[in-house]
């Protein structure tokens, strides 16, 4: 039976280590773990939110300095949507509580990868 969209038949292994991953990523740039983000992150990566487009480099150099205290998080309702053999979307619902420059983070936020 054909996948859909060209999907690889092991998707759903696929799948599991983008979300693995994607915890990582978000674990890590809470705590600032610059050297964690490396190993996830392509070097040439983006970063796409309501702000702009930031490079992944411009990232690094503006963590460290960035007043933000995210005392809880969670990820929830992921979907992976695959355009072809090589590029799924993932899209998911971020709940968090905490402060970026002195001012609330919005209790929910949708986010596309």
């Amino acid at each position: 039976m054909p996948t859909e969209r060209g999907a690889p038949a092991d998707r759903a292994a696929i799948e599991k280590t983008l979300l693995a991953n994607e915890e990582k990523v978000n674990d890590a740039f809470v705590k600032k773990d610059i050297a964690t983000l490396k190993t996830v992150i392509a070097d040439d990566g983006v970063s796409v939110e309501m702000s702009g487009v930031t490079s992944v480099g411009e990232m690094y150099t503006q963590l460290p300095t960035m007043d933000m205290r995210v005392t809880a998080q969670h990820m929830s309702d992921f979907r992976f949507v695959w355009v072809n053999a090589a590029t799924v979307v993932v899209s998911y619902t971020w709940t968090g509580k905490g402060t970026v420059m002195g001012q609330p983070v919005s209790s929910s936020m949708y986010t596309k990868k």
